[in-house]
């Protein structure tokens, strides 16, 4: 019975010409992705983070491994960090601040 309901919607639907499918009973939709835009963190915040938090030798994707784990930072921070910090392996905290430009 619940078949033939959603094959008759699914035929008027057709028939008025709507081209989107409802999704069936019990499903939840799933919001579209927000693009984050990237954000220059206070540099400041940025050498405290990598002080206290990052073990050197570090490569690039443990430190912005270290950078997703915090709340210290928003997600357009973090964008920019992922944008800008060459991969590598880094050896210090000064390494990293100069490889961003600081």
């Amino acid at each position: 019975m619940r078949t033939s309901i959603i094959s008759a919607a699914f035929a008027l639907g057709l028939a008025l010409g709507f081209t989107a499918i409802p999704a069936p009973l019990g499903t939840v939709a799933q919001a579209a992705p927000t693009t984050v835009k990237p954000m220059k963190p206070d540099m400041q915040r940025v050498a405290q983070h990598l002080n206290e938090h990052v073990k050197y030798p570090a490569t690039r994707q443990q430190i912005l491994d270290a950078c997703a784990q915090t709340k210290e930072f928003t997600a357009g921070e973090k964008a920019w960090a992922g944008a800008h910090l060459p991969e590598r392996t880094y050896a210090s905290a000064e390494d990293v601040l100069k490889a961003l430009g600081n």
